[in-house]
């Protein structure tokens, strides 16, 4: 841009070129980082890609883990969950592990990608509380919800332990 000293002025006319051009990158610079800025960005999107991609390098799709679920629901209760092909393919409860959950049940129960996508819902809908702890290994290792601080039997919480992957197929 050409720029006459004496007036100010730049091409067509335009008032304090410089200026305007520390205005735009001023603004562009706090778009970018304003969430960061104002306290609103707390890195957990951050935290669920990275944490995400480590789980995805490692997962064979056949693993089975201890899923502790803290609900006012069916099936609260530590669990072990069996997964082959990224589906579960068995529950075992820890209290029983002569008598499995039934077939049709599998469904209440989550993988670790499923609880990933659990812990990204909580974040779009925006629950008034998420606290995630992720594993070595890239898995949540504690999740805690409570989508609305004040509704009661509303909290639901995941505790993953002991997670194996295993060279099993079906």
């Amino acid at each position: 841009m050409i720029c006459n000293p004496i007036s100010n002025t730049g091409i067509a006319g335009e008032v304090f070129p410089r200026a305007k051009a520390a205005i735009l990158i001023l603004a562009a610079t706090l778009g970018l980082a304003g969430c960061e800025l104002l306290g609103t960005n707390t890195n957990h999107d951050s935290d669920l890609v990275v944490n995400q991609r480590v789980w995805n390098e490692q997962n064979t799709g056949f693993y089975f883990f201890t899923l502790f679920r803290g609900c006012f629901c069916a099936y609260a209760g530590e669990y072990q969950v069996v997964v082959a092909d990224n589906e579960i393919v068995d529950v075992i409860p820890a209290w029983d592990d002569q008598i499995g959950v039934p077939r049709e049940d599998y469904h209440i129960f989550q993988t670790v990608d499923d609880l990933f996508e659990i812990i990204r819902s909580a974040y779009r809908k925006e629950a008034d509380e998420v606290e995630v702890e992720y594993a070595e290994m890239g898995n949540p290792s504690r999740v805690m919800i409570d989508y609305m601080k004040n509704a009661v039997d509303d909290e639901v919480s995941y505790t993953v332990s002991d997670v194996r992957f295993t060279s099993f197929e079906r």
